[in-house]
């Protein structure tokens, strides 16, 4: 199956603070942010909020790509609570230190 080009959307977001801000994110993006926030059983809002929260006391980078890792984190949780032996960090010892995949 060929991959669509992926567009982007820009959102409107208000914080917790009451903050308006805007998010550039892709569809699927968007797709997944819903589900967690659903999953969460928490408003868009209050999950972006926790987002930018963690983002800001970490100096990260901006809000757009924190969203996009922590809903890729997410999904890959997600993925390894079904396949429990790929959840094992261990499994591959070097990826953090910039290493390659298996197979990769």
């Amino acid at each position: 199956m060929p991959l669509r080009p992926s567009k982007v959307i820009k959102r409107s977001v208000v914080l917790a603070t009451a903050k308006k801000t805007s998010v550039s994110l892709e569809d699927e993006f968007w797709d997944e942010l819903w589900k967690i926030a659903e999953a969460r059983r928490t408003t868009l809002s209050k999950l972006v909020s926790e987002i930018d929260d963690a983002r800001t006391a970490e100096g990260a980078g901006n809000l757009s790509s924190s969203i996009r890792l922590f809903v890729l984190k997410q999904v890959m949780e997600g993925y390894h609570v079904r396949r429990p032996a790929l959840a094992q960090r261990d499994a591959f010892p070097d990826w953090d230190q910039g290493g390659t995949r298996p197979g990769g």
